[in-house]
């Protein structure tokens, strides 16, 4: 098999119609589509398996218990055979010559990580989403995975991907910001990525029946996304020696992250804020961290002081 796609489901009744005719309709024929439902408690396997009984391309896999996003990716390719690999979330699709373009991208330019531009939509405003890739090295879209850049997202679904390149990397079991780990290690294995300037696949981003709604879930996201980072900074430490090339990329995404887990005494009690990047506060004030200033002013003399009592407890302990 040439192409796999790997759709991961969870509740998705309202949307998974329109992603499943995007990829039944595509212009390239010669792929098949592992469905992984995270055990939906809607019609979404319904629907996936009507598709499955007309079209022998599609196969269903039903998780027996919630894995989330990540690890559900993970066991779709593990049920794949496909030499390149396409991953694609249930409320998005994609323009009918998505798989032809990039495959014929892939090919072309012997690349084993394709990128493409996207549709960012809402139901009321459709944003073209240039991806910039041509005009970065290969150190900078490293950079941009490992953080935050619109311009190079870390999303996996505007990505073909090599085979063995997905065999090298580790799927996270952190179920938000998961993408930006495993992006991260995309770019970083990578011999030769290439670029598709078109946009051929639509993000939906109003997804009202998303978990993060929940205040919950909110708090899950956002120790998940403080794990994830301290996923990248590992990963990032144990490959360069040097880490002040990423800025002022990581400490920025860094920032958001302390910043989100501090502003919350519940969650201040899980995670050490100011232990998650040190070097990152230097870059405090920049205007891409989305906070105010009296919120960075007590954050950063909160660190300070932070960084004065560790440093009593060593005098002391010597």
């Amino acid at each position: 098999m040439e192409l796999s796609i790997i759709l991961n489901t969870f509740n998705s009744e309202r949307t998974i119609e329109r992603c499943l005719r995007s990829i039944q309709n595509q212009s390239y024929g010669d792929f098949e589509c592992v469905i992984v439902d995270d055990c939906s408690t809607d019609k979404t396997k319904e629907v996936c398996k009507e598709y499955s009984i007309t079209d022998q391309r599609f196969h269903i896999i039903s998780n027996e218990i919630n894995f989330g996003c990540s690890l559900s990716r993970a066991i779709g390719f593990n049920h794949s055979s496909g030499k390149y690999l396409v991953f694609v979330d249930s409320d998005d699709w994609m323009e009918c010559d998505y798989l032809k373009l990039m495959l014929s991208c892939a090919k072309n330019n012997d690349a084993d990580l394709v990128y493409c531009d996207y549709f960012e939509e809402d139901g009321k405003s459709v944003l073209y989403m240039r991806q910039d890739i041509d005009q970065k090295a290969n150190i900078q879209i490293i950079a941009a995975m490992a953080s935050y850049d619109p311009f190079t997202v870390s999303s996996m679904w505007n990505k073909l991907i090599r085979r063995d390149l997905v065999s090298r990397i580790v799927f996270p079991k952190e179920r938000y910001g998961e993408d930006m780990y495993i992006s991260l290690q995309l770019a970083y294995y990578s011999k030769k990525s290439a670029y598709v300037p078109k946009s051929l696949y639509h993000y939906w981003v109003n997804n009202h029946e998303s978990l993060c709604n929940h205040e919950e879930k909110e708090y899950e996201r956002r120790l998940s996304h403080y794990d994830i980072c301290k996923k990248i900074l590992l990963f990032l430490s144990s490959h360069y020696s040097d880490l002040s090339q990423f800025e002022p990329m990581l400490s920025i995404r860094m920032n958001k992250t302390s910043l989100r887990v501090f502003e919350d005494p519940i969650l201040r009690k899980q995670r050490d804020a100011f232990a998650l990047y040190p070097p990152s506060i230097k870059f405090i004030f920049r205007k891409e961290v989305p906070f105010g200033i009296f919120a960075k002013v007590f954050y950063l003399l909160s660190a300070v002081c932070w960084r004065i009592k560790n440093t009593i407890k060593l005098i002391t302990k010597i």
